[in-house]
């Protein structure tokens, strides 16, 4: 199921983007905060949240990791939602709930969504990071160095 790979590609894979590595070296010289950890809700979803078969009508790369966990949620309580679906899906609400890690994804049938979707946001965390060093320069905060950059621009354009 996409909607279960999407969720697992945002809060997962961006999650170690802005805490390891490279990137998370560079979150941390400009004082960046962390996105936003999703919200569990109540056992039933959340009224008013959208079902996943509007995911026909929107790309899961357009919504939230809230709106996508709302959505699961919701299907998950569905009297017409499968046992080995709802097993699927309290699996993956429970891996972005804990926040595993993309090792966690490793070898499982979402492996490959969220690997499409980690180049994504490889690419939008970089933005991040770039916008937010212009910003601070412009404001007088703490800023990269011109070598981390280049790096940086290099990784995004990659």
């Amino acid at each position: 199921m996409k909607a279960c790979g999407a969720l697992l590609a945002k809060t997962l894979v961006k999650q170690e983007y802005y805490t390891e590595g490279f990137t998370g070296e560079c979150v941390k010289k400009l004082g960046m905060t962390l996105p936003d950890k999703i919200f569990a809700r109540s056992e039933t979803g959340v009224p008013g949240s959208a079902s996943i078969g509007r995911l026909s009508a929107l790309k899961a790369s357009e919504c939230s990791a809230q709106e996508l966990y709302d959505m699961l949620s919701k299907q998950l309580h569905k009297p017409d939602t499968a046992p080995e679906m709802q097993e699927k899906i309290r699996a993956v609400l429970e891996m972005a709930e804990k926040g595993s890690g993309s090792n966690a994804v490793r070898g499982t049938e979402y492996a490959g969504i969220v690997e499409r979707y980690a180049d994504n946001i490889r690419r939008d965390v970089i933005s991040d990071i770039l916008l937010m060093d212009d910003i601070n320069n412009i404001e007088h905060g703490p800023v990269l160095k011109m070598a981390d950059t280049i790096r940086l621009k290099s990784m995004k354009d990659s």
